[in-house]
C-alpha cells in the first residue's frame, strides 16, 4: 500500500507543478502573441486597416494537425 502512494505522488506531484507552471506563464505567453499579433498586423496593413489573424491561425492549425497526423501515421507504419 505505502508503494503504490509513493508511486503515486512520483507521477500526481510532477504534474500539478506543471499544471501551476503552465497556469502561471499562460498570460505571459498571450500577451507576447497579442503583441506579436499586433505588430504582424501593422507590417502587413501600414494603411492601419485590420487583418483577421483567427483566419490565419485557423489556417496554421489545420496544417500543424495534418503534419502531426503524417508523422503519427508514419511512427506507425515504422
Amino acid at each position: 500500500m505505502g508503494e503504490v502512494l509513493t508511486v503515486s505522488a512520483f507521477i500526481i506531484v510532477p504534474c500539478l507543478a506543471a499544471i501551476g507552471i503552465v497556469k502561471a506563464v499562460r498570460p505571459f505567453v498571450l500577451e507576447l502573441m497579442r503583441e506579436r499579433t499586433r505588430q504582424v498586423q501593422a507590417e502587413a496593413q501600414p494603411s492601419g486597416e485590420l487583418i483577421e489573424p483567427h483566419k490565419n491561425m485557423d489556417q496554421q492549425y489545420k496544417q500543424w494537425c495534418a503534419a502531426v497526423r503524417q508523422v503519427a501515421v508514419a511512427q506507425r507504419r515504422t
